[in-house]
């Protein structure tokens, strides 16, 4: 199901949320679905042995975290409210003059917000689906850094040295996907010694799981997404 909207004359089309191809994406065709990516052809070549093909994107506007929410610097914005994989395709070469709202279903549902400023009109979105919960720590505004090598306090060190107001240390740690940081006292240790260096330390959770995560991927590929609570797992 799709519909077609005006793209008006000098529009430029943000939000879908977070993306790494671009920022204005008229004339572009964009995929709202959840994927790992964007990596580069080396890249893809080493993630593609444990991440399940259907959780690797290809796409250079591939995200784990899209949104289907398109904002025009006209001032307003669609989005669409469908769980279904959508598209946008905004003003391409396949349809000029249009945006293109396009969902896997048979049924679309989306809603318009009117301004009649940008930030207005996402004002009134967020006000309609939900806002962000106030900062829990001001460790949000400082400099955050991930560090490139495993003499990671060096790194804080030189930084503090050089006046960096370092407050967050992303680690690395990708909860979940292949199961190498469950338990890892390791992992207790380093985020102790940012404490005590007055750091706080940030990770990333995936929720998808490695083919090479074993017992964990056979199990939940037998039970299925919706089979309940799985077994404990070592």
């Amino acid at each position: 199901m799709s519909i077609d909207l005006e793209a008006g004359k000098g529009e430029r089309y943000l939000g879908l949320g977070e993306r790494s191809d671009a920022v204005d994406h008229r004339g572009t065709q964009v995929e709202n679905r959840v994927m790992d990516g964007p990596y580069t052809a080396n890249q893809a070549r080493i993630v593609q042995t444990f991440v399940p093909a259907p959780g690797l994107g290809s796409r250079p506007d591939s995200t784990y975290f899209p949104v289907p929410w398109v904002l025009s610097t006209s001032g307003y914005g669609v989005l669409v409210d469908n769980d279904e994989d959508s598209s946008f395709e905004l003003d391409t070469a396949d349809h000029r003059g249009v945006n293109r709202f396009i969902v896997e279903s048979d049924r679309l549902d989306l809603r318009v917000f009117g301004g009649p400023t940008p930030a207005r009109a996402l004002a009134r979105m967020s006000a309609a689906v939900g806002r962000q919960p106030a900062p829990s720590t001001p460790a949000l505004y400082g400099t955050w850094f991930q560090p490139a090598a495993s003499d990671w306090a060096g790194e804080l060190d030189r930084q503090r040295a050089q006046g960096v107001p370092v407050s967050v240390m992303e680690t690395s740690v990708h909860y979940l996907p292949c199961g190498d940081d469950h338990g890892a006292v390791k992992e207790t240790a380093r985020t102790t010694a940012l404490h005590d260096r007055g750091v706080a330390a940030t990770a990333y959770f995936n929720p998808m799981v490695c083919t090479n995560y074993q017992p964990a991927y056979d199990e939940g590929s037998r039970r299925g997404p919706s089979a309940g609570t799985p077994t404990a797992l070592p």
